[in-house]
């Protein structure tokens, strides 16, 4: 019964760990203020003060207001890193599940949305971004320029 116990301190120690190793770091290259090219929309990342989160905010200026397009997140859940959109247009906010990533870029999905099913980002060179989304045989493409570091 003893080594019993002990093992389940064990693994449960080892699971605690695993979740903690998640390093919401490895995304610094994505903090900054970037402009959509096309648009002109900014796309502002910068981590949470508990480094616990990649906090983004999609938004236009018309005149003197601020319009907000997207709310973005990614961070830890359920022992996965997850990309997490919440735009007006939907009733509650999207997860999508980093399926990779490396120091320049990620992608992540979520086939059961409806729209779109992929999203990546790459940083093409330091002060460039690509972001795409994709789904049912449609991608659209997002070129980014930074204006400034976080």
């Amino acid at each position: 019964m003893k080594n019993l116990l002990i093992s389940l301190v064990f693994f449960g120690l080892c699971g605690g760990l695993s979740a903690q190793s998640i390093d919401i770091r490895h995304f610094d290259w994505l903090c900054g203020v970037w402009q959509n090219i096309k648009t002109g929309e900014i796309e502002q990342w910068s981590r949470s003060w508990d480094d616990m989160e990649l906090k983004g905010i999609s938004f236009k200026i018309a005149g003197n207001d601020t319009l907000i397009s997207e709310l973005m997140t990614i961070k830890e859940a359920n022992g996965r890193l997850c990309f997490i959109a919440d735009v007006p247009q939907n009733n509650a906010a999207v997860s999508f599940y980093i399926d990779s990533s490396s120091e320049s870029g990620f992608a992540c999905s979520n086939p059961d949305h409806d729209f779109p099913k992929f999203i990546r980002y790459e940083l093409t060179a330091r002060d460039s971004l690509y972001a795409e989304i994709e789904g049912d045989g449609k991608k659209i493409p997002f070129r980014f320029v930074k204006l400034k570091e976080e």
